[in-house]
C-alpha cells in the first residue's frame, strides 16, 4: 500500500492527518482538497496492480508538476497495467503509445506512436 501512496504523492498529506492512515474520510470529502481526493482515488485504483486502468481526467485538480510526475509513474513501462485515459491534458498524449479520438460516439482517429 505504501508504494501506491508514494507513487501518487500522498505521503506527506497522510503524515499530516491526526490518525494517519486510520483517519476517517467522510463520503462527502469536505475535509480534503479535490487534488488529494483524486490522489486517494488513484492510489486505491493502483494498489492491487490491476491489469487495466480506466481513468477519466484523473489529475485535472492537481498542479502541473504533480500531474506530470503521476502521469510518468502511471505510464511507466515498469507497471503491469494497460491504461485507457480520457483527458484534455496534453502530457498524457506525449506518454501514450496509442491515441484514439472519438466524436459523437464513433472513432474519428486512431493512431499508434
Amino acid at each position: 500500500m505504501r508504494w501506491a501512496i508514494d507513487a501518487v504523492q500522498l505521503t506527506s498529506y497522510i503524515k499530516s492527518l491526526p490518525e494517519g492512515l486510520d483517519t476517517k474520510i467522510y463520503p462527502e470529502g469536505h475535509q480534503i482538497s479535490s487534488s488529494n481526493a483524486q490522489k486517494i482515488i488513484l492510489a486505491r485504483s493502483i494498489v492491487n496492480k490491476p491489469k487495466i486502468l480506466f481513468l477519466e481526467n484523473p489529475t485535472d485538480k492537481m498542479d502541473e508538476d504533480c500531474t506530470n510526475d503521476i502521469i510518468d509513474f502511471i505510464t511507466s513501462k515498469n507497471n503491469p497495467w494497460t491504461v485507457i485515459v480520457s483527458s484534455k491534458n496534453d502530457y498524457w498524449k506525449q506518454k501514450c503509445t496509442r491515441k484514439i479520438i472519438m466524436k459523437k460516439g464513433s472513432i474519428s482517429h486512431d493512431s499508434n506512436n
